[in-house]
Parts: structure tokens; sequence; C-alpha cells
């Protein structure tokens, strides 16, 4: 039996239900569940979020085709319930045509109304209603919802307004009103006129009238709407999967512009703003749903506490109010009280806020959707707290509805929201450190030190911000640069302090001589007013008042909660004694990180550090060092009092020694009157200190090192710290980290220099304490240590087999991909690591992979135990070097079949026969790895002399019977694996063959992989990708596989921009991992490093119906692959773990690790 694709429901009864979302979209569920419990909602049904994956996959003529009988069959039921017919002239249905993803995306993808009307069916409904202007008004307003999101009526260019929207306003303009429901009926025919005819011009076709061919390119536009740009982007940022796809919901319309009586909303079951617990939303009389949310006139409240809140806000007298904008509850009452019933009805069911849409037709109500609302973070807090409280929810189910990236919002400043609807924004930069903050420019540290100590609030604007610049930083309300990403020092400074940061604002030009800053023409001096949102990057010129965000007491209580069950526990970063106290209070369990570089730049204590720095030798630097140390042990006294009891990690020193010494001429002059040293010396050592990539150079364990005398101090202050408040009782537990290791030698003098200090020091006081002492590895490291190995590797003569030579370039290319991961005899330029085999053939790749022939079974082979899966051959590029979804030559139904025509690759495809078009215009790697139905199996040989795969039953290549008995090994998917094998080996004498070629060791590590590494770690540690380091490095991979460099083949992509993003380029080097080390035993690994397994490796896996003997049959008549196994399962967390053994467990009182 075909599967479902088609869900009714209407009148009480649904064939789907709440807990369906995966299938039926979060709509279509919640659609079938008001059915069940009695909410009126009109007739209708659901197509599935599997059938979008088969749009995206087998093309939209496919589709349909397979869709067709379904929904006719789903259009009867709805016609009988409404007891009309669809694109009848007299008595007409018509529907609206919605999307419905898993997850809410409100507004991201397209929506239809009053679908089924023509010019005809349009005077039926005259007749049927006697309501000419609503049935014109329905009319006009469908032509101009298909046109937008069916026909691609949209603006020509950036600078035109929607085309629909300006046939009103000069339709409009030309009857002398200002509000759509002003026109007339004539106005609105002469509208629907003009539409058809604009749609004409620029479409070259008549706006359809056939009421099928409305729906199906309604239906075919929702899934389209699913990979529109904005519907994209929000899912990226939201997290949402592509592979999730879109459900449609095609529904039976009811009408809010029928008249008086009619009317539309969109309603709340408690604030989504505040989280109290009061009904509220909008409503408009004679309009339809989209005039709520679009704005084209005001609606009005709901509720009559509502309408008078808003009065005040707005300035209406309560006269007034009553008069001209009642509430529905005044104006409606008997729906009111109806409409109150059933939310409280849903919330109760659903048991949290609702969202709902409703439409009032004559007097009778429908409710057109629900969904949990969308809320701000005190809202979250507040209405988890009060559901609990109220009974409706559990403990767990509470601490479950807070977001944790949404309590960010309650912990710094906000904007006054009325102040913010009256602000100029000015430009707009990355939301680096969220807040609010409001202040006046300041461009310098010091400068800003003396305002704030002035009582004023300063706002500190900077190219970009150095470590000098953290006393400023300190006092300033919010931090503004030019230039920096999200990781840069203003961001990661101003987050630990929980100051307001906005970075990378480009349109800045900063003039630190004048002092003043120009954005676009806008030019601020020092002292004026700017005001930064670090939650969305926005800066506005002026004041823009701000407010504390308030702890509500359900925050406390929810902390409170959240300890009862946690099973992981949190440390702050935290530099002062004060950050630490704060910390504690918020229930922080101990300080994982403490930068100690930030506790030098206060008053003397950045004079002494500088006095080190430049200091001529080791006597100079320790005669410094001695004046900071009783700084820093007080520093370190009082975190470890705030922290007491609690475990304490500090990093030593980890920056450059160049940040610390002074740029500025007064500066350098402070210190040279300080030392006693001429100017010019000053200077001399300040550009020696300078580097060129001070990331990777001599700073952090290295500086140690090189200075030990620096981590010597620093232990004397961190233990003496310690050991002062031990004598007060006062339990501490440091713990001392050795930064930016990158290889164990490093570590091993740093934990010697500083154990060796921890036992003067405890013997010259008498006492002792213990402490830990560790380090940190970070991914510049990685990055840099990859290109050191590339070099290495390549003055030894290492590098990507490259140099084959065949009858063509594809097999050229094809050969060394073969010969990259076979080594004969130990002997191979790309192999980095390989291992003697056991001295067995079933230790072979190709004991397990190769076919069973049916003319020559390969006697004592088993062969056929490893077969690619659909996702492995789907995986592959194109020729054009993309993923299949993303190449724009590649579109259509995928599983298809077509014929080869094109002669470059008449050696590796079958050409002029019948093939699936996913086995055409493949990259390189493909053929070199997969053997696949009329593809060739040799690699550099000619089509003449070469062995064509046949995989159906009874073929050569295909199932011996025809099932499968289990009685031997059988293809499970109709593809067989390549790569691995040699192709100088004929497959009837493979065995005897491949053993005159010489030992073929197992090459654990080769070149490729150091190039993907480089890439991977340099695009995590930069901002954005670049050509120096991601793209160079991933591009020697692809030039060896035949395909063209990644910058060039995405500049053709449907989303191009990917390649220049972090997020986008991880996933371009993912893939590029996945194809290039396919069948090589790195993808689960990869797997695990990524987070990902628990997504990727319980899919289901997908194949070809082998037992098949005919192609037709074989290729699922073009409907696309079959499961071929179900039962997998990767859990989360525990698999990433490995189970301690129980013995351990018990002696050792070790805890088991997750899940086992």
């Amino acid at each position: 039996m075909d599967k479902k694709r088609v869900y009714t429901f209407g009148n009480g009864q649904a064939e789907g239900k709440a807990d369906m979302k995966n299938l039926l979209g979060g709509k279509g569920a919640n659609l079938a569940e008001m059915n069940l419990i009695g909410i009126p909602v009109p007739p209708g049904f659901t197509i599935t979020t599997d059938v979008c994956t088969e749009y995206n996959t087998l093309g939209r003529d496919k589709v349909v085709e397979l869709l067709k009988d379904e929904v006719v069959k789903a259009i009867t039921h709805v016609e009988t319930l409404m007891k009309s017919k669809f694109g009848d002239v007299e008595n007409p249905l018509l529907v609206s045509v919605r999307s419905g993803a898993r997850a809410s995306m409100p507004g991201m993808m397209d929506t239809i109304l009053n679908l089924g009307l023509n010019d005809e069916v349009v005077e039926g409904i005259i007749r049927k209603t006697g309501n000419a202007r609503f049935a014109w008004d329905s009319y006009r307003r469908f032509v101009q919802m298909y046109g937008d999101v069916v026909l691609g009526m949209k603006p020509t260019n950036k600078e035109d307004i929607d085309p629909f929207e300006a046939i009103i306003e000069e339709v409009k303009k030309a009857k002398g009103v200002e509000l759509d429901n002003e026109l007339k009926v004539e106005d609105l025919q002469e509208l629907v006129k003009k539409f058809k005819a604009a749609v004409k011009e620029q479409t070259g076709k008549d706006f359809p009238t056939g009421a099928y061919e409305q729906l199906w390119g309604a239906i075919c536009a929702v899934f389209d709407s699913w990979m529109n740009e904005r519907a994209i982007l929000y899912r990226k940022m939201e997290s949402i999967p592509d592979e999730w796809g879109t459900a449609v919901n095609v529904q039976a319309m009811v009408f809010g512009n029928m008249g008086e009586t009619s009317a539309t909303g969109v309603c709340f079951s408690r604030d989504a703003g505040t989280g109290e617990d009061l009904f509220n939303g909008e409503y408009l009389i004679n309009a339809q749903g989209e005039d709520v949310v679009a704005g084209i006139r005001t609606p009005q409240q709901i509720t009559k506490i509502g309408s008078q809140r808003w009065a005040v806000l707005a300035g209406v007298t309560e006269d007034v109010r009553a008069a001209k904008f009642p509430s529905m509850e005044e104006a409606m009452p008997e729906i009111y009280k109806e409409l109150d019933a059933l939310q409280t009805k849903l919330e109760n069911h659903y048991k949290d806020m609702q969202d709902m849409e409703f439409t009032v037709q004559e007097g009778k109500l429908w409710f057109l959707q629900t969904r949990n609302g969308k809320r701000t973070g005190a809202a979250m807090v507040k209405i988890a707290m009060d559901l609990l409280r109220q009974g409706m929810i559990d403990e767990k189910t509470a601490l479950m509805r807070v977001e944790p990236n949404k309590l960010d919002e309650l912990l710094h400043p906000v904007f006054d929201k009325d102040a913010l609807k009256k602000a100029k924004v000015l430009t707009r930069g990355l939301p680096a450190s969220p807040g609010a903050a409001t202040g006046q420019v300041v461009f310098f540290a010091d400068d800003a030190a003396e305002w704030h100590a002035a009582g004023k609030r300063v706002v500190m604007v900077r190219i970009e911000t150095s470590p000098e610049d953290l006393a400023g930083m300190a006092v300033a309300e919010g931090i503004l640069t030019a230039r920096g990403g999200m990781t840069s020092h203003a961001a990661v400074v101003a987050r630990g302090m929980g100051k307001c940061c906005v970075s990378g604002a480009g349109a800045l030009n900063i003039d630190y001589k004048n002092r003043t800053v120009e954005i676009d023409g806008v030019v601020l001096k020092e002292g004026d007013y700017i005001s930064l949102n670090g939650s969305t990057g926005v800066v506005y010129n002026g004041k823009v008042e701000t407010q504390a965000a308030e702890l509500s007491g359900d925050f406390a209580e929810l902390m409170t909660l959240a300890d009862k069950y946690t099973r992981l526990q949190v440390r702050t970063n935290a530099d002062t004694p004060h950050d630490a106290e704060v910390a504690r209070n918020f229930g922080a369990v101990g300080i994982g990180l403490c930068r100690t570089e930030h506790m030098f730049f206060e008053g003397e204590k950045i004079k002494a550090m500088r006095e080190m720095i430049l200091a001529e030798n080791a006597e100079g630097r320790r005669k410094a060092l001695a004046k900071i140390l009783p700084y820093q042990q007080e520093d370190f006294k009082g975190i470890f009092k705030a922290m007491a009891g609690c475990p304490v990690t500090v990093r030593l020193l980890d920056p450059p020694l160049h940040e610390f010494v002074p740029h500025d001429l007064k500066g350098q002059q402070e210190m040279a009157d300080t030392m006693g040293v001429s100017l010019q010396y000053i200077q001399q050592r300040v550009e020696s200190l300078c580097e060129h990539n001070p990331m990777l150079g001599h700073r952090g364990c290295r500086l140690g090192n090189t200075y030990p005398e620096i981590t010597q101090m620093q232990t004397r202050a961190i233990l003496g710290a310690a050991l002062e408040l031990k004598k007060e009782g006062v339990e501490t537990h440091p713990e001392i980290m050795v930064p930016l290791t990158g290889i164990l030698y490093e570590f091993k003098e740093q934990e010697n220099v500083i154990r060796a200090e921890a036992k003067k020091l405890f013997e010259e006081v008498g006492d002792s304490i213990d402490f830990k002492v560790g380090t940190m590895i970070e991914i510049p490291r990685a990055a840099l240590a990859a290109d050191e190995a590339i070099e290495a590797c390549r003055n030894a003569g290492k590098m990507l087999i490259d140099n084959s030579k065949a009858t063509s370039v594809l097999q050229t290319h094809m050969l060394n991909i073969e010969k990259s991961v076979r080594a004969a005899n130990f002997s191979s330029t790309e192999a980095l690591l390989m291992i003697r085999r056991v001295d067995d053939s079933d230790s072979e790749w190709w004991y397990w992979a190769l076919p069973r022939l049916i003319s020559d079974p390969i006697g004592g082979i088993p062969g056929t135990q490893l077969a690619p899966s659909m996702k492995m051959v789907e995986m592959f590029y194109t020729e054009n070097g993309l993923p299949l979804g993303e190449d724009r030559a590649y579109s259509g139904n995928i599983y298809g079949m077509t014929q080869e025509k094109d002669p470059k690759y008449s050696e590796v495809v079958a050409l002029n026969e019948d093939i699936p078009v996913l086995h055409t215009k493949r990259e390189p790697r493909f053929y070199a790895s997969i053997g696949a139905d009329r593809c060739y199996w040799r690699i550099g040989r000619s089509s003449s002399g070469n062995f064509k795969v046949e995989a159906q039953q009874g073929e050569e290549f295909g199932l011996r019977a025809k099932r499968i008995t289990g009685t031997a090994p059988e293809n499970l998917t109709g593809y067989w694996l390549k790569k691995g094998t040699c192709s100088e080996a004929e497959l009837f004498n493979y065995s005897s063959t491949i053993a005159g070629f010489g030992e073929n060791p197992m090459i654990l590590i080769r070149m490729a992989e150091l190039y993907l590494i480089s890439a991977e770690a340099w695009n995590e540690y930069l901002d954005a990708p670049d050509e120096e380091h991601v793209y160079k490095s991933l591009n020697v991979v692809r030039k060896r596989a035949g395909i063209p460099d990644v910058e060039v083949s995405w500049a053709g992509a449907r989303n191009r921009n990917n390649v220049k993003t972090k997020a986008g380029m991880r996933e371009i080097i993912r893939q590029e991992w996945n194809i290039e080390y396919m069948f090589e035993g790195m993808r689960f690994w990869n797997l695990r490093r990524w987070k990902i397994a628990e997504k990727e490796l319980n899919d289901k896996l997908f194949g070809w119906k082998v037992a098949a003997s005919d192609q037709k049959a074989f290729y699922n008549n073009g409907n696309g692959p079959v499961v071929v196994e179900s039962n997998r399962e990767f859990v989360a967390p525990r698999d990433y773990f490995w189970p301690i053994k129980s013995e351990e467990t018990l002696i050792s009182g070790i805890v088991q690790n997750l899940g086992w």
C-alpha cells in the first residue's frame, strides 16, 4: 500500500492529532487536535511534511501525480461538510492554502486566501450572499495574493514597491480615499481588472481561472516557499533543519469581511510581553486576517481592560474610546464570551500560553490556528512559574519551558520602549554583547575614566580596543567599535564585564585627532550623545533612556528549582572580587576562568607591569615583579574569599607583552621618567615587542617559559593568598591554568616552575595547601600545527597523488583517487602512516565489498557485505563541485530516468541507455567510489574494455533469486563499493590477480586529512573564511578530485553566501570530509566530534528495490528510494561516551558516564 500523504479534519473528527507535528507540521497537528476536542475549525486537510521532501527531490510534476487522487478525495470530503462544491459557479467552495512546519516560523512562508474565485464564481457568490462588496473584495485579495506568491509578481528592483500595492495606491488616489475599505464595489472591480492586466503584462500569461489549476499552483508555491531566502535565514537563526520540510494546510474559507457581524483577529491566552495572566489580543470588524498583521488598518483590542490600557497610552479619552474604538468584549459581547471560553479551554488542554487566530463569519466563531506563543524572556519565566503554581505543569516541565538564551535578556539594561519608538537609527553593527547603553561619546580610556569620575555617563568609541582600554571600558556604559567581530577584544571583554557592546560597525569613520566620528554624513563630536542596543547591533543618535532589567521573584524561584534538578554545575568567568561575588549570588559554584591580565590595568599596577616588561634583564624584571606581587595577592585573596569553598581556575598571564606597553607619546615619556631611561630607549623596546601575529606568537606558556620569574610571581601571589585565607578559616581550592599550550614540553616546563615555586613558598611559611595545575589548548594552535605538518610533509616529498595517466581527464582524476587509498608494497606519496595487515584476505576491503557476480561467484569470497546507502550516494557533488540541492543545473526529479549523451562521460556511464538522473554528471569521486547501475566498473579503462554494472535481479550484479533469502550475503541498496578495490584486477580472478601486485597495507593517515584539518581549524578560528587559510587548503583536495575551487563552485549555488560565512563554510568542509574519506572509517568519528551523530545515525537507510527484475520496479516507479534498514540507534548523550567498567565505579567511586 502506498504511504498516506493527505490527512483530513472537520466536523469534530480528524485523521491526525497533536503528537503528529513531525508529519503534519505544528499547524496541521493542532488543527486536527482542535477538531478532536470540540473547537470550531473550518474543515480541510493537511499534506504531510514528507511530501515537501519528495517535492524537493522528485520535482513538481511527480509530486502532483502522487498527490492527485488523495487531494481530490479530500476536497470531496470538505465539499460534503460545507455543502458546497469546489469550482462550482452557483454554490462555490473557496479554500485557503497555508504552510505549517513542525517548528513555528511566523511570517516566513506564504499564504493564499479565497482560492477558487474567477469572474463567474464571483458573480455566483454575489447571488448567493447578496453582498457584492464582500465578493469583489475577496476576489481582489485572492488575485493579489496568488499573483504575488504563485505567479511571482514582485517588484522589478529594490527601489520599486509591490506592483499590486502600486495599483491600489493609484486607484485610491484617483477615488480620493485613504483606506482600502473605503473603496466601492466598482472600484474593487477595477482593481481586479488592473491586477489581471498587470499579471498578463509581467508574466505573459493569463491569470488562471480553473479551481484545481489554482489549487495545485498554491500547494506547490507553499512547498517552494520552504526554500525562499527569508525562510532559509530564519531556519539558520532558529537552528531548524532544512530536511524537516513544511506541510500544506488546505481549509474551507470562512470570511471576516462579510459585514459588520463579521471580524477577524489574533489573541493570546496570556501577555506575551510580560507574562501577565490576562487574555489579550486585537481584532478588526469586516476584515480578513492579513489586515490585522499587515497594519493596513489599526486593529482594536479584544478585552475591555486591554482597550482601556491602550487608550491611556494613546492619549484617548474614555468616552472617545468607547464610541470609536470599542473592544470586542463591548462591541460583540456574545462572540467575546465564546472566544474567552475557548481560549481558556485551549490553554488548559495544551498547558501553555496559546497564540490563536480566529474569524467571525456573520456571527459564528471559527478558530484558524493555535500554537504555543512566542514570548519575551521575562514573560517566559513568569508564565512557566505561574503555570507551575496553578498546578497545570510540574517542576521539570516548568524548567524545560525556559530557553536558556532568552534568560540573557533578563540580566542586561533595556531601552524604554516608548523612547525607542522616537529614536533615530544611525547605523548597525554586530550585537557583540547584549544590553542597552546611552552616554556621551569619548574616544580614549583616560578621558572615559575622568568623565565617569565627574558623574558623566559615557560610551567609548574606538576603531578597535586593546587591553590598554580596559579602564575606560570598565566605566563606560557601552562600547562601540568600527572593527572586530563577535570574538574581538571588545566583544569578549564586554561580555565578561556584562557591558553592552556593538562591534564591527563599518560605517564609522573615526578621527582621533579631531575627536569626531562620522556616520553616513552625520558628524558626532566628543561629548555628543549616542545609544547602543547590544542585543540587536543598532546605534541610535542622541539619548535613548534605559532602565535596569528587573529580576522578578519568579526568576529567583526558577533558579532554586533549577538547582534541585541540575546534573551539571556552572562556573563563572570573573576577574575581580566584585564579579566573583555577583556570580556566587547567581549560583555559580566556582570560577572557570580568572584572567590575570585584567588585573594589571589600574593605577600603579600598570606602571609596575610596564617596568617589568621594559626592563633590560631578569634582575630588573624581578624588581618590578616584587611591586606587582602584593597587588596580585590582594586581588586573589578577594576572589577566593568571595568563592569560599569553591574551586577557582586562575589563568597565568596570557597576552603578548606589547599589549601592556604605552603606544602613545605621553605614556612613553611617563615610563621613561619613571624608569630613569631615555624616551628613545622606551620607544625601541616597544617597537621590538610588536608582533605580526600576536595570537600565535610570544604569549601564554611561551611567555612564562622565556621569563619564568613572571610565573613564579603569579604562583606566589595565588598560593600566598590561599595560605592567608587558610589562617582566617576560609576554605580555598586554587587551580592554576597554563595558557595556550601547543606542545607537551611547553606545559611540563611551566608545571615544573609552578611546583618548584610552590614548594619554596610552603617551606618559607611552614604551611601548605592543595592546588591543581592544568592547561588550555586552543584552535589557533591546531590550525598552525596542521599547516606546519603540511609543510613538513611536503618538504619530505609527500603530496596528494595527482600524476596518474588514463584515457581521459575524468578517468585520470578517478585513478588518482583510487591510488590515494592504495599503497602497493608500502609505496605512496600521499600516505603518512601505514600498517601491515594480518596475513589474511578478509582484512581487505575488497573481500567484503566486491559484487557476487552471477556468471562467476568468486569462490570463497563473501562479497557484497558492504553496500553504500542512498545517503552516501547523494552526498557526492555534481560535476560543478556542489551538493545536489545547491546546483542550479541539477533540478527536477533526481530519481527520474534520463539518458547520458555527453561523450565526456562515455567511459563511466553507458551512453544512450535509461539511467537515473542521480547517476549522471557527478564528480569524479562518485564514479571512482560507487558502483552504480549502468555505470562502468573499472577505472582508467575505455567502455569497450570495461565491465558494465547491471544491478537488477537476474542481471550480472543483481540478486540471484527473486527475493532476499538470507542464505547468502546480498546487496540491499543496489550500489556497490568500488573505493579501496583495485581496477587493474579483473573481477573474475580478483583474489589471485591482486596477490601479484604486492602487499597492500592499511593507510591510517594521508595528506588529504592535514589539508582538511587546516581548513576546518582556521574556519573555526577566523570570524569568516578567507582565501589564505580556509579556501586554499580545501582547494588542494578539490583540485585533485577534479572539481572547481570552492569559491568558484559556490558562486553559482542556490545559497551562494554559504561559502562566505563561518557557519556555511563549516557545513561545506564537513561535506568535503564525508566525501573525501567516504568508506575509510572516518565519518563515524567525525560525526561524534561534531556532536551530530544522533541526527545522522538514527536515520533510516534507503536504497532501491533490489528484488525487482525490471527497471521501472527496481527504481520504484520514479518515486524515490525505499527503506532497506530502519533498526539503527544512536542515543545521545549516552553513545558519545564509553561505559566505565562497573568494578571501577565501585572501587574508585567514579561516576558512571551519562546514560550507561
